[in-house]
């Protein structure tokens, strides 16, 4: 595969799924363009306490580009 061009990589939008707990999956866009790119994959609010299992799939995977996912946040009430 060639070098990607500045507007392929600028068009370019990673299409995921994010799933909680074998739930319905939540589509989450993250474009590459600087002024509209996301750092978070994203999130979910009042959860209940307790292990949950989180699933990410990449639905247009190319092969110029890549998914890095660095860290997960969690909250909790409970405290250590």
């Amino acid at each position: 595969m060639g070098k990607i061009t500045d507007k392929e990589y600028n068009d370019f939008v990673a299409e995921l799924e994010m799933t909680i707990d074998g739930g319905t999956p939540e589509k989450l866009l993250m474009p590459t363009q600087f002024a509209t790119r996301k750092h978070e994959l994203g999130w979910k609010y009042q959860l209940t306490e307790g292990e949950h299992s989180v699933s990410v799939r990449l639905i247009n995977a190319n092969p110029g580009f890549k998914v890095d996912v660095g860290d997960l946040l969690v909250y909790s009430s409970q405290k250590n």
